[in-house]
């Protein structure tokens, strides 16, 4: 992924590098943990998957990282400019140039080689990669296999976990020792016009500690929505 957080693939995948493909696909299994971990390390912006593409805002492009892949023990970086495009140029609409593939093996198109300069040397059967003079990639780097299954990639972390309890928590205290005391003075839940209001703030107030969580807490600690539900559904 990014030097934050580095995940392998496992199993028995291969990939085929295709200079003449405009996306990335990758197997299907790893499509959502990928995209909800690109999206965490974003800081938890605002996304939809429509029809396998997956929409990003175009106001947070600069908000994501490098997605870094390793061949042979080195990493190759995607700069997000090259696996984000804007579809009409004028920052209305955002796509990943990622998507998940039908088969069982990851096809690498024109995100991969934006940043570089590639050399295929197709009797040593192998490739050279060097960063373009102007906009390149980040330089190759030498990096140890990574050991976490990309499984876990986009669920949250034990200290993720333990900083949503606390909030959860601080809004359940909150809300017994000093909204619903305030609440019950404001109505009369016996009257039941009155009861309609009480309801209403209750279920006001839940939804304002929920917002706070994923506009302000969220974002700030890196953690999103989807992270949350998915770590909840399993």
């Amino acid at each position: 992924m990014n030097a934050e957080a580095n995940y392998e693939v496992t199993g028995d995948p291969f990939t085929i590098l295709d200079t003449g493909s405009s996306h990335m696909f990758v197997p299907p299994a790893l499509f959502e943990p990928l995209i909800l971990e690109m999206i965490n390390q974003a800081g938890g912006p605002e996304y939809a998957v429509q029809q396998g593409i997956v929409f990003v805002e175009c106001t947070a492009v600069s908000q994501f990282k490098p997605l870094r892949l390793m061949f042979n023990n080195m990493w190759v970086s995607i700069e997000p400019e090259h696996y984000i495009w804007d579809v009409l140029g004028d920052g209305q609409a955002c796509i990943m140039l990622i998507m998940s593939n039908s088969y069982d093996f990851a096809l690498m198109g024109q995100p991969l080689f934006q940043g570089y300069y590639t050399h295929h040397h197709m009797d040593n059967k192998f490739m050279s990669f060097g960063p373009l003079v102007s906009d390149g990639a980040a330089p190759l780097v030498y990096g140890d296999k990574p050991i976490t299954p990309i499984s876990q990639a986009g669920t949250m972390s034990k200290q993720e976990v333990f900083v949503l309890v606390i909030y959860v928590a601080a809004c359940l205290a909150a809300y017994y020792y000093l909204a619903y005391p305030y609440f019950q003075t404001q109505w009369n839940t016996t009257i039941e016009s009155e009861k309609r209001y009480f309801d209403a703030a209750v279920y006001g107030y839940g939804i304002c500690c929920y917002l706070v969580y994923h506009y302000f807490l969220g974002p700030a600690l890196g953690i999103n929505t989807g992270s949350l539900l998915q770590s909840i559904l399993g």
